[in-house]
């Protein structure tokens, strides 16, 4: 009796051990990542994530207070930004032209200076050259914001091409 209780028990433990090495070395292999997939479920969970803080951020928006506050808009494009989410970026700037601070012109500095500290130099000229649409005068300040932007977005070929172009077109 004591002997087939000393040899059950010595195999409980010998196949226990075993299988503990072999779950170790199957951890240990080396796994091979997935291959990279533009269109990859990570980025739509990424959108999915940020998808309902945008939607907040755009009803709050509707508050002239919220619309003042310069760190509410800084802080969320930088936080976009890191995330490389730049439609998003782009979504609610674009947002912001159906209030009436669109015709200030220091609410539109703001967010050329958004557009270039996320390194959205395209949009940022977009905006600057749709103020007298938008019923806004460009004048020195949103011209330097547009130079700002450039910098920002580390376009530093477009400089001159600025400097060439836009002080005598606008007469500045």
């Amino acid at each position: 009796m004591s002997y087939s209780l000393y040899r059950r028990l010595h195999n409980v433990f010998t196949n226990t051990a075993k299988s503990q090495v072999l779950a170790a070395i199957a951890d240990a292999k080396p796994k091979v990542p997935p291959p990279f997939n533009p269109i990859s479920e990570p980025e739509s969970s990424k959108e999915q994530k940020f998808r309902p803080l945008i939607r907040k951020f755009k009803y709050l928006s509707k508050d002239p207070r919220f619309r003042c506050r310069h760190v509410n808009y800084e802080s969320f494009v930088r936080r976009l930004s890191r995330t490389q989410q730049f439609s998003a970026i782009e979504d609610i700037l674009e947002h912001q032209k159906i209030y009436p601070e669109i015709e200030d012109e220091g609410f539109v500095v703001r967010l050329i200076s958004l557009y270039g500290k996320a390194g959205m130099f395209e949009q940022a000229r977009r905006l600057f050259d749709e103020m007298p649409e938008l019923n806004c005068e460009r004048t020195i300040i949103s011209f330097n914001a547009l130079l700002a932007a450039c910098v920002n977005s580390k376009k530093y070929d477009k400089i001159s091409e600025i400097f060439r172009e836009l002080p005598g077109k606008l007469a500045i």
